[in-house]
């Protein structure tokens, strides 16, 4: 049976309020390292366009791994998916004449409103819609400050 309720938060999101408790902490964490991850050669067109949007802001907020490929690939072609449903609905028309039978709604709405759910769904894991970010643990931008580097002083977080 899967986990219900609100997910955990991680440990340094704990520490950050806190709020940690050694003895309720998970023993080992997988903290990858961050970084890009290597985009994938099958995806389209469109979903390279969205993976060239993303990925760049998500490097940025330090929230992406190479280890995220996957899922943000699946992301990408989820979006691209819902442009290429929608793009052909709105050349052909919302109603569809099949060969027998009355008009019906064309079919790629219903294919475009599920993968935009999809693509969502997985968006929400990186950080990608308003309310998502709010609750995304991120370390803070550095902001760079070349006088201070020259003298050898750390860069100071916003």
């Amino acid at each position: 049976m899967g986990r219900t309720g609100r997910p955990p938060k991680p440990t340094a999101q704990h520490k950050l309020d806190g709020t940690f408790r050694p003895d309720r902490a998970p023993a080992h964490t997988f903290s990858p390292e961050l970084g890009e991850p290597a985009r994938p050669e099958w995806l389209d067109a469109e979903g390279r366009r969205e993976w060239d949007r993303v990925v760049p802001a998500l490097v940025k907020a330090g929230v992406l791994a190479p280890v995220d490929g996957g899922r943000l690939a699946d992301y990408c072609a989820a979006h691209a998916l819902a442009v290429r449903a929608s793009r052909k609905y709105q050349r052909e028309g919302l109603m569809f004449r099949p060969e027998y039978g009355p008009k019906t709604p064309h079919p790629m709405i219903k294919i475009a409103r599920e993968a935009r759910a999809q693509a969502n769904r997985l968006g929400i894991e990186f950080g990608l819609t308003p309310a998502s970010r709010s609750r995304l643990d991120a370390p803070p931008p550095v902001v760079r400050d070349k006088v201070a580097e020259f003298l050898g002083l750390r860069a100071v977080p916003e």
